[in-house]
Parts: structure tokens; sequence; C-alpha cells
């Protein structure tokens, strides 16, 4: 999303994703004409939008996801495992 939480269609920056040692990011997508390994943690955005798969572990605690891109702000999702 922009600076006024508009989602941007056109936006399509390389993200970088990453855990904490509460999880590992399985797989990453964004287009199924992206013939990237689905197993790379860095991904091009498609069309302002891309997705990622963790896989959480058998610890208890706050999980927490990573993404970064260049020229945008970084992003976490925390989840309590």
């Amino acid at each position: 999303t922009d600076e006024n939480g508009f989602e941007v269609p056109t936006a399509s920056p390389l993200v970088s994703f990453n855990c904490n040692k509460f999880g590992k990011v399985v797989a990453t997508g964004s287009d199924i004409s992206d013939h990237t390994p689905v197993t790379s943690l860095i991904r091009r955005m498609r069309a302002g939008r891309i997705t990622v798969a963790v896989k959480a572990g058998w610890e208890k605690g706050t999980l927490k996801v990573y993404a970064t891109a260049d020229g945008l702000c970084d992003g976490v999702l925390t989840v309590e495992i």
C-alpha cells in the first residue's frame, strides 16, 4: 500500500523474506509465469501482490516473519505460537 493506504497494482519490487527462530520460510510466490524456484527467499512482487508460506516450529513463542525491499518500509508479521 502507499502512504495513503491504497494498493499499488503496478508495484513490482524484489522482496526478501526471513523468519526468526520460531519458523522457516518454505515457499514464496507471486505469479504462475514466474520461473523462480518456490523455495527462493527472494521474489519479485507482481501486480502489487506476493505470498509467503511459513512453517512454524514446535516451540511456543512469538514467530516473526520479516519482509524487506529496497525503497520500501520493512514489514513484520507477528504470530503467537
